[in-house]
């Protein structure tokens, strides 16, 4: 037996393909699978369509069924019962479908599958094939189905085949004025008031340039024909796009529309569980009321609607340019230092040309480095403006092989296009469903992380930042590592703000609405606003740099957000949030970042990475750490290649050691540690120093002293990370600790700690190690050491009594107080200086002995020993 079947609620589109179909399969049954929309009922009550029949499913045997041709519709969860076979051995099913594909579709044996404007298109191309005649009833209904499905020919997915399968059918006789009667038929006293209903609750929301129309409605009876109604709607007031949300009897229906390519109706209702295509789509919403479906409405359309894009919204901004009274060598110098391949030409600030590299590269070796440039630039380009269209963009740059497009407003070049930057759309455009994932698809706009992952208060701020920007007329960016860690789901405030344009003044008229301090610094464009909690902004100019030297402190000039995150180290750090209305929440990512975020990857920009910046290396020593991350291949490379050449010894030791001590300021340090030592690294911060078994156990008894200070819950705080700096240092002697200190330029409290530790750690163990040693004597020993010496000591001896006095010490004797204060010698008539000291120490003693307990005593014991000193006074 051959069935022919379509979804679960058939419309016209759906009837029209069955009686195509029909004439493909004469001995084939039509069985609805489910029910059909009211107008569609009525046409087949009403029609004068002669010989059309269908069977019910309950007059169906399945197991008789032995091939299923499939119309309208290619989903499994959407043909009812008939889902039930098509996986049975030996079914032969046929798919007549224009609908995008989606990961329940069904596979035929035979597909006819186009993105038409309908299905009916397809049948009616079929049957023009095999020259396969229909009657002026059946053209009419064709043409009623063609006409349903594409809005009278109207909408954005209307194509060419659609109006000639509409030529042809009305040469074959279709009556388009039963085409109109059945498309615009009266409504019922229902129908009406919901028309109504929905037209009194509209509501328009501007969503990335695209005005989204809401309606609602609700009715306590099931209404079949809304789907009319909203059509009804959307001609009325010729709106592009329409979301209808009607809560009929128990459940919310929505019924999307849309004419506009960057609003997918079908997609957006699959979110809710439905489908559709990208003009029309339907969902059925349960267990939701009309307020929380509207709701989560609005955060699917955030997430997957395209903003209409134009050159404005791809362009890199701002450009780098030369002058045409350049010569060659200069200009390749310059494109040198900033990575550059294209340059445009000016001439007293008017765009003239265009310079390669490649075509100075040629000149040169040609002996002509001294020409000027304006002798070999090309003349003969195009231009495109802010508001050109991406798909004019793509002809320009494609089909006129055009690598370099300047964009220009009034005369001036304002940004600049690349064959890269459309080869990059390009591939997000082409990449299949099941080619990307779902981040890739629906996350590459960030709102919804924003939202979900930062506290109400830091989403305020954001907030802020881009009405502020738009108000300048300047574009501001989220960018870095916090980027990074929103991705990641990682708690991160560290905000550092990225704006096209000048960074101090921004942060200055920013911190007004803050009420808030700046502090700049103009060398570098930057600044940083305090708010009146302390909370802190980093904001910075967008900014290009290069290197003089390797291993040199980089120069900067402005640029474009493109040429400031080229500057950065890693791809998962290259990455920024537009904070603009215009394109709020769009990930900005030219270096493949969240690839590698998703694949744990560490790759640098560009193979001198390492040379222009060896503290790079620690840097992707900590993020591995930090983040589970693996060095790629090329990185690992790169790494070896700076370390045989020697350029981390050209870095000054200072800002080696800054890098290193993020790393001991990890909670668990030592993997990094020897990481360091693997990768050749370590010797480039002190060549004695290494991570060997003895510095492994010492490290361990380390974390567990940590471990025991930390349970006393004392309120002192000690700096871990020293005492791991110090354990490094072991191998050193004494004078070669104080030589390292002072390359490394250390502040004088971490020096004091430092050789604190090194000093006199080991030549107090020995003195610990002594049998008698009384309370007095052991606060004396250890009352000048500092916390850290004391835990490094008790990580650094084997010995038992050495570890339970420093034990005692430090949770019995540390604290010792005395309670008369220098106020109270002074009411009893003794002169400030040297003997308050004496004094103080004598009654730590007797503390410590026991024979003092109360400040009553103390005074007591002042008086019975300093009797002289009172009387004189």
């Amino acid at each position: 037996m051959e069935v022919i079947t379509t979804h679960l609620n058939a419309d016209f589109d759906t009837l029209a393909s069955m009686i195509a179909a029909k004439k493909l399969y004469p001995n084939a049954k039509i069985v609805f699978s489910g029910g059909m929309e009211k107008g569609v009922s009525n046409f087949l009550k009403e029609s004068y369509l002669t010989g059309f029949s269908y069977s019910k499913v309950k007059q169906i045997n399945l197991d008789d069924v032995e091939r299923l041709i499939l119309l309208d519709t290619r989903q499994k969860g959407r043909i009812g019962v008939f889902a039930d076979i098509v996986d049975k051995k030996g079914i032969d099913i046929h798919i007549y479908d224009h609908h995008p594909p989606s990961d329940d579709d069904i596979k035929g044996s035979l597909e006819r599958i186009s993105s038409l404007g309908s299905t009916t298109t397809i049948m009616v191309d079929l049957l023009k094939e095999k020259e396969i005649m229909i009657s002026p009833e059946e053209a009419t209904t064709m043409m009623i189905g063609i006409y349903e499905d594409t809005g009278s020919l109207s909408f954005v997915s209307t194509t060419a085949e659609d109006y000639m399968a509409a030529a042809y059918l009305l040469s074959r006789g279709a009556d388009l004025k039963i085409v109109s009667n059945t498309i615009h038929a009266e409504m019922t006293s229902a129908e009406v008031l919901l028309l109504n209903d929905l037209n009194s609750n509209i509501v328009t929301r501007r969503i990335k340039n695209v005005d989204i129309v809401i309606a609602k409605a609700s009715s306590e009876k099931y209404i079949r024909d809304a789907a009319t109604i909203v059509h009804k709607i959307m001609d009325i007031h010729n709106f592009d796009v329409l979301f209808a949300l009607i809560r009929m009897e128990n459940k919310v229906y929505l019924i999307a529309r849309s004419r506009l390519k960057e609003v997918d109706a079908g997609e957006v209702a699959a979110l809710f569980g439905g489908g559709g295509h990208p003009t029309a789509g339907s969902a059925t919403i349960k267990d939701l009321t009309l307020i929380e479906a509207e709701h989560n409405l609005f955060k699917f359309l955030d997430s997957s609607i395209n903003s209409i894009k134009s050159a404005g919204h791809i362009m890199s901004s701002p450009v780098k340019t030369t002058t045409s009274d350049q010569n060659l060598k200069q200009t390749k110098d310059i494109m040198a230092k900033f990575n550059l391949n294209v340059m445009p030409v000016l001439e007293k600030n008017k765009l003239i040309g265009i310079i390669s590299r490649q075509d100075i590269g040629k000149a040169i070796f040609h002996g002509l480095e001294k020409n000027k440039i304006s002798e070999f630039m090309t003349t003969d380009f195009s231009v495109a403006k802010v508001d050109t269209p991406l798909s004019t963009v793509q002809e320009i740059i494609i089909e006129e092989n055009q690598k370099f497009l300047p964009v220009m407003e009034k005369s001036k070049i304002v940004g600049c296009i690349t064959r890269t930057d459309i080869l990059r759309i390009l591939h997000y455009e082409t990449k299949k469903p099941d080619e990307s994932t779902d981040s890739e698809r629906h996350k590459r706009n960030l709102n919804g992380l924003i939202k979900g992952r930062l506290p109400k208060w830091l989403q305020e701020i954001l907030e802020k930042v881009g009405t502020r920007a738009d108000e300048m007329g300047i574009n501001a960016y989220l960018v870095g590592g916090f980027v990074r860690d929103l991705l990641l789901g990682r708690e991160n405030l560290d905000i550092d703000i990225v704006v096209e344009g000048d960074g101090i003044t921004f942060a200055e008229n920013l911190a007004r609405d803050f009420d808030a301090r700046v502090k700049s610094h103009k060398k570098f464009g930057t600044a940083v606003i305090i708010l009146p909690d302390d909370f802190k902004i980093d904001i910075a100019s967008a900014r290009m740099e290069f290197y003089k030297t390797p291993a040199a402190l980089p120069t900067v000039e402005a640029g474009s957000i493109k040429m400031d995150l080229s500057r950065r180290d890693f791809t998962i750090n290259c990455m920024a949030v537009s904070l603009n209305r215009k394109g709020l929440g769009e990930l900005i990512d030219y270096f493949g970042g969240l690839r590698d975020i998703k694949d744990k990857v560490l790759r640098v920009l560009h193979s001198l990475s390492f040379i222009e910046d060896p503290t790079r290396a620690i840097r992707a020593v900590r993020f591995e750490q930090r983040l589970g991350f693996n060095l790629g291949k090329q990185s690992l490379s790169l790494i070896g290649n700076a370390a045989r050449l020697d350029f981390f010894g050209k870095v000054s030791p200072a800002r080696i050691f800054n890098e290193l001590k993020i790393i001991l300021m990890a909670e668990k340090p030592l993997w990094a540690l020897k990481r360091l030592e693997e990768l050749d690294i370590m010797r480039f911060i002190h060549p004695k120093f290494e991570t060997g078994k003895e510095f492994c156990t010492l490290y361990n008894e380390m974390e567990k002293v940590f471990d025991w200070y930390d349970l006393l819950f004392k309120e002192e705080l000690y700096d871990k990370w020293i005492m791991v700096f110090a354990l490094l240092q072991k191998p050193l002697k004494v004078s070669e600790v104080g030589t390292m200190v002072k390359r490394m330029g250390l502040s004088a409290k971490i020096r004091d700690k430092t050789c604190d530790i090194r000093k006199n750690s080991l030549k107090t163990i020995k003195k610990l190690e002594k049998e008698k040693l009384d309370d007095t004597a052991l606060y004396h020993m250890l009352i000048p050491l500092k916390l850290e010496t004391l835990l490094f000591m008790m990580a650094e001896s084997n010995n038992i009594r050495v570890k339970e006095r420093i034990s005692r010490f430090i949770t019995q004797l540390r604290n010792l107080t005395i309670e008369t204060r220098g106020k109270d010698l002074q009411a009893m008539g003794l002169t400030p200086g040297i003997l308050y000291g004496k004094i103080r120490n004598r009654l730590i003693d007797e503390r410590l002995k026991g024979a003092i307990k109360s400040k009553e005593d103390e005074v007591t014991f002042i008086k019975e020993n300093w009797r002289s000193a009172l009387n004189n006074e």
